[in-house]
């Protein structure tokens, strides 16, 4: 409207000039409204949004004794997702669903019940060195 062009508005908004003339279109055929985000197509999600909660809960739940492990792993949860949930995933979907759900797929080494610190404290400070060092 102050006589720029298409290029100098890139240029200064670091957009590229076709970006900009696609931004004039939709504020011309709409006005302000028209610049606001539309809705996106794409592929639903295997897991539906109202089985999240319950999904939660049931990692919350952790391992139960149907599932044969002491932790649950990628390789589990998928497993879980499809037998209880019926949502059929590949493992690196699995990560996916569960960042997008705050969960990180890191986890700290499980420690055995039986495990005594006391006792594998004392053979470290005992142990003959590993290394010539």
């Amino acid at each position: 409207m102050d006589g720029k062009t298409g290029e100098w508005i890139g240029e200064q908004l670091g957009y590229h000039h076709v970006t900009v003339r696609r931004w004039v279109a939709r504020y011309n055929a709409a006005g302000i409204v028209g610049l606001w985000d539309q809705p996106r197509s794409g592929q639903p999600t295997k897991l539906a949004r109202e089985q999240e909660a319950a999904f939660r809960a049931r990692l919350e739940a952790g391992p139960q004794p149907g599932d044969g492990v002491s932790v649950l792993h990628g390789e589990d949860i998928r497993r879980i997702l499809e037998r209880e949930f019926g949502a059929v995933y590949s493992l690196d979907s699995v990560y996916v669903l569960l960042r997008r759900l705050g969960y990180a797929p890191l986890r700290p080494r499980p420690v055995h019940p039986k495990s005594d610190p006391e006792a594998n404290a004392q053979w470290m400070a005992q142990a003959p060195l590993l290394s010539s060092r």
